[in-house]
C-alpha cells in the first residue's frame, strides 16, 4: 500500500471518528489525529503532493528522449503550364531519427532529474513534518493552557473565599483596612490572570481549528495531558552523533551537493567539446502523379555535431537510392567561426562557481553544527530551568503549608497566606511553561534530525 493511500485512509478514518464525535458533542482529538488532520488540511502540502505527482509523471515520460523521433508528412504540388505539361506531383514521406551518442549528457540530465525529484519528495516530507510539529506544539500548548487555567481558577476561588473571611474580620476589627485592601488586590490580580489565560486559550483553540480545517463553531476536546514531571532527554555524549545525523538529514546541504555535482558535470561537458554528438536518420518517401504512388526513394545519413561554443561544427555523411535504380552519396561539413570568442571564460567562471559552492557548502555544514550546539546548549539550560522550577514549586508548597498552619495559630495574617497561595499557583504555572518550552525545543531537534515529533527520546535510547 502506497504512502499516499495509507495517509488518505488514515485521514478518512480520523474524519469519520470526528463526525461521530460531533454528533455526540465536542470533537475529540488525540495528538496523532491532530497531526494527520493538519497535514491533510494544509494547502501547501496539497499543492506539493500534486506537483510531486506531476513531476514523477514527467520524469517517467522523459525516457522518450532516448527513443527515435518519427515524423510523417504529405504534400502535393499541382501546377498548370502554358505550352508545357501540367504537374500533378504528390509526395508522402516518413523520417526516423535516432540519437546514438551524446557523451552521456542526456543520461546525466535524466539522473540529475531523478535526484531533483527525490529532493522534491524529501522537501515535501520536511514540510509535512513542519506542519505536524506546529500542530503538536499548538496541541500541547492548549493542553498545558487548560491546566494553567484550572490552577488560576482555583486560585481565584480560594482568594475570593479568603476575601470574604477578611471582610468579616475587618468588620470585627481584627485586621486593618490596609490588610483587607491588599487581599482584595490579590483577588483582582488573580481574576485578571484568569481573563488573560482564558483569552489566550481561546485564541489557541481557534488557531488549532483553523489549522485542522474545522468549522469555526466546532468545539474541541483534546485527549492528552501535560506532564510537568517530564525532565527531557539527557543528551550527554550525544552531540557528535547528533551532528552527523543532522548533516545527513539536511535538505539544504543535499541541495547544495546536487548543485556542485551539476556544475562539475557541466564543466566536464564543456571541456570535452571535441567529443561529437552522433545521430542517425532514415528517410523514406513515395512520390508520383496519381495514386497509388509508385516512386520510392530512401536515404540514410550519419550526423556528427561538435558542440564547441566558439567554433561549432558538424559533419554529415549520407547515402540515397530510389526504385529507379538511382544511387548517391553525399557529404557536407560546416564550421561556424567565432560564434562566442569569450567561451573560454565560461569554463573559468564554472570553475569559480564550483569553488564558491564548495565554500558555501562547507560554511553551511559549520553553520548547521554551530546551530546544533546552540540548540543542544539551550535544551540543557531549559532542562536546568525546569529542575530549578520544580525545586521552587516544592519550596512554595512548603511555604504555603507553613503559612496555613501559622494562620490557624494566629501567627501570620490572612494576607500572608493569600500571598503564599498565589506564589504556589504561579510556581505550578511556571512548571507547565517549563515543560512546554522543553517540548518545543525537542521538536526543533527532531526537525533538524528529520524524525517525527515526539520521537527524540526513542531516537536517543535506540542509539546509545
Amino acid at each position: 500500500m502506497s504512502f499516499h493511500l495509507k495517509t488518505a485512509l488514515a485521514v478518512m478514518a480520523a474524519l469519520l471518528a470526528l463526525g461521530r464525535a460531533q454528533a455526540d458533542g465536542p470533537l475529540t482529538l488525540d495528538i496523532e489525529t491532530a497531526k494527520r488532520l493538519a497535514a491533510a488540511a494544509s494547502p501547501e502540502l496539497r499543492q506539493g503532493e500534486l506537483d510531486a505527482r506531476v513531476a514523477a509523471e514527467q520524469w517517467t515520460w522523459g525516457v522518450r528522449a532516448f527513443l527515435p523521433t518519427l515524423s510523417v508528412s504529405a504534400s502535393g504540388d499541382e501546377s498548370v503550364a502554358t505550352g508545357g505539361p501540367d504537374s500533378m506531383s504528390k509526395r508522402f514521406s516518413l523520417s526516423l531519427s535516432q540519437l546514438v551518442f551524446d557523451g552521456g549528457k542526456l543520461s546525466y540530465q535524466r539522473r540529475l532529474s531523478a535526484i531533483q525529484l527525490s529532493m522534491a519528495r524529501k522537501d515535501l516530507d520536511r514540510k509535512r513534518r513542519e506542519v505536524e510539529y506546529q500542530a503538536a506544539n499548538l496541541f500541547y500548548a492548549i493542553v498545558a493552557g487548560e491546566r494553567k487555567l484550572a490552577i488560576t481558577r482555583d486560585l481565584v476561588e480560594l482568594s475570593r473565599a479568603q476575601e470574604g473571611i477578611a471582610a468579616k474580620e475587618y468588620s470585627m476589627g481584627k485586621i486593618t483596612e490596609v490588610d483587607l485592601i491588599e487581599i482584595q488586590t490579590k483577588v483582582l490580580e488573580a481574576e485578571l490572570d484568569l481573563k488573560k489565560a482564558a483569552q489566550e486559550l481561546d485564541d489557541q483553540y481557534f488557531e488549532l481549528g483553523r489549522m485542522l480545517g474545522l468549522d469555526e463553531g466546532d468545539e474541541l476536546l483534546l485527549e492528552g495531558d501535560a506532564d510537568p514531571g517530564y525532565a527531557g532527554v539527557d543528551l550527554s555524549g550525544q552531540l557528535e552523533r547528533l551532528g552527523v545525523d543532522v548533516l545527513r538529514a539536511s535538505d539544504q546541504l543535499e541541495q547544495a551537493r546536487l548543485e556542485v555535482e551539476s556544475l562539475r558535470a557541466q564543466l566536464s561537458f564543456s571541456e570535452r567539446t571535441w567529443i561529437p554528438d552522433v545521430s542517425l536518420s532514415l528517410d523514406c518517401s513515395l512520390s508520383g502523379e496519381r495514386l497509388p504512388l509508385n516512386g520510392f526513394n530512401y536515404g540514410l545519413s550519419l550526423s556528427l555535431s561538435f558542440p564547441d561554443p566558439s567554433f561549432p561544427s558538424s559533419l554529415d555523411i549520407g547515402g540515397r537510392g530510389s526504385s529507379l535504380g538511382e544511387r548517391g552519396l553525399s557529404e557536407s561539413a560546416k564550421v561556424e567561426l567565432f560564434r562566442n570568442p569569450a567561451a573560454f571564460l565560461d569554463v573559468a567562471s564554472a570553475k569559480l562557481a564550483i569553488q564558491y559552492k564548495l565554500e558555501a557548502l562547507d560554511t553551511g555544514r559549520q553553520s548547521l553544527l554551530k546551530g546544533l550546539q546552540r540548540l543542544a546548549l539551550r535544551y540543557e539550560n531549559e532542562r536546568t530551568v525546569r529542575s530549578l522550577t520544580q525545586r521552587k514549586l516544592e519550596l512554595a508548597q512548603k511555604k504555603r503549608d507553613i503559612a496555613l498552619k501559622r494562620l490557624d495559630l494566629g501567627q501570620v495574617t490572612r494576607k500572608d497566606y493569600v500571598v503564599a497561595e498565589s506564589e504556589l499557583a504561579q510556581a505550578r504555572i511556571e512548571l507547565f511553561s517549563a515543560w512546554l518550552t522543553i517540548r518545543a525545543t525537542e521538536w526543533e531537534l527532531e526537525s533538524a534530525l528529520g524524525i517525527g515529533s515526539g520521537a527524540l527520546e526513542t531516537y536517543v535510547k535506540g542509539n546509545p
